[in-house]
């Protein structure tokens, strides 16, 4: 990220605004429920989150096929 051309990319986010923010929050609510089930030690919800993430991971890298 350091290297980054930071002009193109600072308007490149603001000309994207609301899709970067919806994406965003996804991402901030991936993670609540991630470090939730983390605190509070719920390993069948951290199984649940991580296969899925495998079986997302998965079916993207088959559509690069």
């Amino acid at each position: 990220v350091a290297l980054i051309n930071v002009p193109m990319w600072s308007e490149l986010f603001c000309e994207n605004s609301d899709a970067l923010c919806a994406r965003i929050e996804e991402f901030e609510h991936s993670l609540d429920k991630i470090k939730t089930a983390v605190r509070t030690h719920d390993f069948d919800a951290l199984c649940e989150i991580l296969s899925a993430a495998r079986e997302n991971k998965l079916s993207y890298l088959a559509e690069l096929e």
